[in-house]
């Protein structure tokens, strides 16, 4: 036997008789018995998981649970009791949605400013001004279908008729842009989501979101004013708009 250390080699067994040196390999190799064997476990169904063991496992997350999605519903709440003790109408209702989404407009613009930094000097005003233009393409629709009657063209008199529809709703506006304030806050800052947040997937999100949530609300409204515009239809159509929006939230952060 032969170790080599440090530059050298050192030999054992030179020195030793024949006898001596195989009753030290009989005695290294006799010592290896005495080690017990693992053993295979013999191969079983796999059982099933005890009542402890699952109350321990992780619970799919409820509709509302997180601080956004609270904020959310309630303020989606504003416009039911507009509805119901207010007598707002659809008008109002598509007028205030619209807002919504110059709401997620703006707080748009602040995360692409702190993602893209610089880059958003360029990247904000061009998001500003296409976002623009399908906010005012969209107002135009809902002009059209649900605030101007069936008089053609922009009527006289529209501008105080909407300022007639914008000062009733202006709570639920602000309630609005609490909501958004607070899902920026929580999940974007709080919950660091710029982390993994690019400027492209900033500026086409909020087309993804708003699409579906107003092409339900148009389609909606359409069937309400088909049926008469009744207070319960105005209802349903508000607990339709709150679901979608909240299933949209929730997807968007895993919340």
């Amino acid at each position: 036997m032969r170790f080599d250390y440090d530059g050298g080699a050192n030999a054992l067994g030179n020195a030793m008789s024949r006898h001596e040196g195989q009753r030290l390999v009989d005695l290294i190799g006799g010592a290896g018995h005495d080690v017990p064997r693992t053993q295979e476990a013999p191969l079983t169904e796999p059982s099933r998981p005890t009542s402890q063991q699952r109350a321990a496992a992780p619970e799919v997350p409820l509709p509302l649970s997180s601080e956004s999605a609270v904020a959310l519903v309630i303020a989606n709440f504003v416009p039911l009791v507009g509805v119901l003790f207010f007598g707002w109408n659809l008008g109002e209702l598509m007028v205030l949605y619209w807002l919504e989404s110059g709401v997620i407009a703006f707080y748009t613009v602040l995360k692409i400013a702190i993602v893209g930094k610089l880059a958003a000097l360029v990247a904000a005003p061009f998001f500003v001004g296409h976002f623009g233009g399908f906010m005012m393409g969209h107002f135009l629709l809902i002009y059209g279908l649900f605030l101007r009657g069936n008089s053609a063209g922009w009527t006289p008199g529209a501008g105080a008729e909407l300022y007639a529809i914008f000062v009733p709703i202006w709570t639920s506006i602000a309630a609005l842009f609490i909501s958004h304030g607070v899902s920026f806050f929580t999940n974007f800052i709080q919950d660091r989501e710029y982390q993994g947040a690019t400027v492209s997937g900033l500026m086409t999100a909020p087309y993804n979101r708003i699409m579906v949530m107003h092409l339900t609300l148009i389609f909606g409204g359409w069937i309400i004013m088909l049926i008469g515009m009744p207070t319960g239809a105005l209802v349903i159509l508000l607990a339709l708009k709150t679901a979608v929006d909240l299933h949209a939230h929730r997807k968007e952060h895993g919340v």
